[in-house]
């Protein structure tokens, strides 16, 4: 895995409390996002090279989709979790 790649990630409508960050393995791609905030937060994101996907959450199965390159965010006080991009 490389270090976080801000690379390729853009918040469209910025957000302190809202992390993300792109993982990548030889073979998969992994995106990790947080919310330090005390309160529910929102965000918009925007992934390059990333059109239309299926983001995993790794432990509990729920998932996100990046629909032309925007995943919008919705995230619970003190939230983080990691996903497998497909």
């Amino acid at each position: 895995m490389i270090p976080n790649s801000p690379s390729g990630v853009t918040f469209t409508d910025e957000n302190p409390a809202i992390h993300v960050a792109l993982k990548k393995s030889e073979t998969e791609t992994y995106l990790v996002i947080a919310n330090d905030s005390r309160g529910p937060e929102s965000a918009t994101v925007s992934f390059e090279g990333i059109e239309n996907a299926t983001a995993t959450n790794l432990a509990d199965g729920t998932t996100l989709k990046i629909v032309g390159g925007i995943l919008r965010l919705e995230l619970n006080p003190l939230v983080s979790g990691a996903y497998r991009i497909e």
